[in-house]
Order: C-alpha cells, then sequence, then structure tokens
C-alpha cells in the first residue's frame, strides 16, 4: 500500500498497525499523523536505497498526555504517542 495523503493536517489516525508494506509516495510531500503507529509483522519504507526521496514526508505523533496507552502484548504498555517497531523500517532520503 502506498501512503500519499496530501499535506492536510485535518487526516488524523487513532492508531496504525503495519502488517503489510507501506511506502509513502515519492511524487509530492506527504504527512502522517497518528497517535500510535506499530510496524508489527511488515515495513515502513520511505524511499529506495538506490532511488531515495526527494519529497519530504513528514510523520507526526499527535494527542494528549491521558490518551490510551499502547498495549504490546497484555502486560507491557509503551505509554501514548509512539512508534512501536517489532518489523522493519527503513528511510532512504537526500
Amino acid at each position: 500500500m502506498v501512503y500519499d495523503m496530501p499535506v492536510d493536517d485535518s487526516y488524523v489516525l487513532n492508531s496504525l498497525t503495519i502488517d503489510g508494506r507501506l511506502s509513502f509516495t515519492t511524487d509530492s510531500d506527504v504527512h502522517l499523523l497518528s497517535k500510535q503507529i506499530w510496524v508489527k509483522n511488515g515495513q515502513l519504507i520511505a524511499g529506495e536505497e538506490a532511488s531515495p526521496a526527494t519529497n519530504e514526508i513528514k510523520i507526526t505523533l499527535v494527542g494528549a498526555h491521558d490518551d490510551d496507552t499502547a498495549v504490546i502484548d497484555g502486560i507491557l504498555g509503551a505509554g501514548n504517542k509512539v512508534l512501536i517497531n517489532t518489523g522493519t523500517i527503513k528511510f532512504y532520503g537526500q
């Protein structure tokens, strides 16, 4: 799946769990806003080693201090406004 939402601060995800592959478009600037992101068994990719992204790719974690806490395995909490990586994250840019 390719994330190609326009730069618009009105699109805020409550949570995002990636079990497949999520790539960012390199055709235009993008801004991903979410309270929690978990790259679980998947991949979060921006650009490629041979072809780095030249556009602006922003990830902003949003929320309030008292928002729900991310729970990883039933007993391990990670807080809120978190990027949890148990998969693969690769960012290639200039």
